[in-house]
């Protein structure tokens, strides 16, 4: 009963440390030093490098909306989310909370850096195999607009022609090979560094670990 009793007060005061920041507050200072994380450095889930498919008009040509090139953000008011809406994880807080020894923020600040090149390599790889879609799109948006000025359709149908292009080329971008495995290497470059972290953590520090993911 007293080991039950002590981890739940640890649990209880765990998240209480984490529940009183938020991550809208700017810190890039946190216990790795320069360009790692900070109490207050978000990583993001690896959705929010997807693109969405936009426009693809009458008037504007499809396009990719990719805003984020990076997975990790610092605040202020930095908890972004993909199209699949999923949570951020506050890793800067996890780290500081775990009290790393110095060996174990060597080690982390070198996952951190091949994290990063891991991201920028399959982002790379995933703009690569998104671009033929697009360019195919507006191949097919042109004729569809050139049918509509040489008077061959109606504006009616014309519009109707390009939603059911718009709708394609969503199901071409979640279909195709390529973007599919640049998708599952950015999820693989999150997980691994997540699993790398663990792996260098001490009994004491996984139980804090399990604590914040809420792993019973």
């Amino acid at each position: 009963m007293k080991r039950f009793s002590l981890y739940s007060i640890m649990a209880i005061a765990f998240m209480l440390m984490f529940s009183l920041t938020s991550c809208d507050k700017e810190n890039t200072t946190g216990p790795l030093g320069p360009g790692t994380p900070g109490p207050d450095y978000v990583l993001a889930s690896p959705d929010l490098l997807d693109g969405v498919v936009i426009n693809g008009t009458e008037n504007a040509e499809f396009a990719l909306q990719a805003e984020n090139d990076k997975l990790l953000f610092v605040g202020p008011g930095n908890c972004p989310r993909g199209p699949q809406n999923n949570q951020p994880i506050m890793l800067g807080r996890l780290l500081s909370g775990l009290e790393l020894t110095d060996l174990q923020r060597a080690d982390v600040d070198g996952y951190m850096a091949a994290f990063r090149l891991c991201v920028l390599d399959n982002k790379t790889d995933l703009r690569d195999a998104q671009l033929p879609i697009i360019q195919a799109a507006n191949a097919s948006r042109l004729l569809i607009i050139a049918d509509l000025r040489a008077g061959t359709i109606t504006v009616v149908q014309a519009r109707a022609a390009l939603e059911t292009l718009r709708q394609a080329t969503r199901l071409a971008m979640d279909t195709d090979v390529d973007v599919i495995a640049a998708r599952a290497a950015l999820k693989d470059c999150h997980d691994t560094l997540l699993a790398s972290i663990y792996a260098v953590l001490t009994p004491a520090q996984i139980i804090k670990w399990n604590i914040f993911f809420h792993i019973v």
